[in-house]
């Protein structure tokens, strides 16, 4: 049997948040799941799609592939581009869509579809979202639950929470963790990097309400009411985002340092040297971060969802997300205890190694064949 993927690259011109770092781990991984005959590239052949930009040539660049067809196609962008372009040109194949989206004449048509639905945040806090952005995902979505031939998911909890809401999906899911950092890459060769030359928690994520900022600096408050630490927070704001308001008390200015987004090897360096993450988070469908830290060795405290309790089982500290006294507990627990923090690190280090993207891949290439 020989199977021919088309895979929807526009993640590559978008910001990169976590849906888009899946996506460019994932085609990584295939990647060199085709060049090390791992998958047999006799059986399997794939390209990769993307509009044309120069953002785009340097994304590309970086990926570096090896096995997978690069074709930059179109004259449009964004949604013009997803929806009316691409499925001309990968009409003839197997579409596999890695970030929430896929064409409506795809999947309007015999052609099969395979689209990784990363979670429902937009229903469950649509206030986190701009009005387009909500307007697409409501239209869209179900449209995809009911036409894909397969659906990806990347847990357990979110495999449940979408069937709750499409139960008409049930044999189409398929829950598929993903990896952390990409498998290749060298951890041991990027060195720990203090931003502030001061002890640190490290806060990791887009600059949206479900991410509970304001309940990390609230916890940052109490802490610093026992003893000084310093907070840095990495992420940006993409515009498919509402602008939240964020409230720093004056006992924190010189506390709470706000550094945007960075590359890879700079949050890796941070990760290294940081006292722990702390990611108390209203809603994960996974939650990239704390998987990172753990392969880097940070010690980490999550909120005790679902999904972050499925993803992290005893290799993580909980909180409350509702509670900031109880992220607050729990930094001062953390970074007060060399014991704990030696113990989570071990046990991140653990999980990390088993949560590989080669899995990822290898996992929905069996999906994608028997579909």
């Amino acid at each position: 049997m020989h199977y021919s993927l088309g895979i929807n690259g526009r993640f590559l011109s978008q910001p990169l948040t976590g849906v888009q770092r899946y996506a460019r781990c994932w085609v990584k991984a295939l990647d060199h799941l085709l060049v090390s005959e791992e998958i047999v590239r006799s059986s399997w052949q794939a390209t990769l799609y993307v509009p044309k930009g120069a953002h785009v040539k340097a994304a590309l660049t970086e990926l570096n592939l090896k096995a997978i067809q690069i074709k930059r196609v179109g004259f449009s962008k964004g949604y013009l581009w997803e929806q009316l372009e691409l499925p001309i040109y990968a009409r003839d194949q197997v579409l596999v869509n890695l970030g929430n989206m896929a064409p409506i004449p795809s999947l309007m048509s015999p052609q099969k579809t395979v689209v990784t639905i990363h979670d429902l945040s937009f229903q469950k806090f649509p206030e986190s979202y701009s009005r387009l952005y909500q307007l697409t995902y409501t239209l869209l979505t179900p449209l995809i639950m009911a036409r894909a031939d397969a659906i990806l998911t990347v847990s357990q909890t979110e495999a449940k929470a979408i069937l709750e809401v499409y139960p008409q999906a049930k044999s189409r899911v398929h829950p598929i963790p993903n990896g952390h950092w990409p498998d290749d890459l060298d951890l041991e060769a990027i060195a720990p990097m203090n931003p502030i030359g001061r002890p640190f928690m490290l806060a990791v994520g887009t600059l949206s309400a479900r991410k509970n900022l304001t309940g990390i600096l609230k916890a940052a408050e109490l802490v610093n009411q026992q003893q000084s630490l310093d907070f840095v927070m990495v992420g940006g704001r993409p515009s498919i985002y509402q602008a939240i308001q964020l409230e720093l008390p004056a006992s924190l200015k010189d506390r709470v340092h706000f550094v945007g987004t960075v590359d890879d090897s700079t949050l890796i360096s941070y990760y290294k040297a940081a006292q722990g993450l702390v990611y108390p988070s209203f809603y994960e469908a996974s939650g990239l971060p704390p998987l990172e830290a753990m392969a880097c060795g940070c010690p980490v405290i999550v909120s005790d969802i679902p999904a972050l309790v499925e993803r992290c089982s005893d290799a993580a500290l909980y909180c409350q997300a509702q509670a900031p006294e109880t992220i607050a507990n729990g930094i001062l627990q953390l970074i007060n205890n060399l014991e704990l923090q030696q113990d989570l690190r071990v046990k991140g280090d653990q999980l990390a190694q088993a949560l590989t993207w080669k899995n990822s891949v290898q996992q929905a290439m069996n999906v994608i064949a028997s579909c």
